[in-house]
């Protein structure tokens, strides 16, 4: 699996947003995004509870269909749609699943 570091001159559809999502503290930046994932091509260990280091919050965003998102801890679950984001915070587990057909990609901001 290959990130690629964060920039501004970025031009795909990958390309972060110019609002800063809700729930991700001030003074943080965008550095690192991943490739887009399927429901083909999701990494088994995003299907199971995994978590960010210290200090990194994980945007999910997607593109196309439907991404169940978990946190077991808070008891948090969402259905993510095409438009859709969310936010993991730092060193806590959270895991995805696919629903269908779907389009993701996570930007982490530290």
């Amino acid at each position: 699996m290959s990130y690629v570091r964060w920039s501004r001159n970025v031009n795909s559809h990958k390309t972060p947003s110019n609002q800063r999502p809700e729930g991700l503290p001030d003074g943080v930046e965008p550095y690192r995004q991943s490739p887009v994932f399927t429901q083909d091509s999701v990494p088994d260990a995003f299907l199971q509870e995994h978590n960010t280091k210290d200090g990194v919050w994980a945007v999910i965003h997607v593109d196309s269909g439907k991404l169940f998102f978990e946190v077991p801890s808070t008891g948090t679950e969402k259905t993510l749609e095409a438009g859709d984001i969310t936010v993991a915070e730092p060193v806590v587990p959270h895991r995805v699943e696919p629903i269908g057909a779907v389009s993701f990609w996570v930007e982490f901001w530290r």
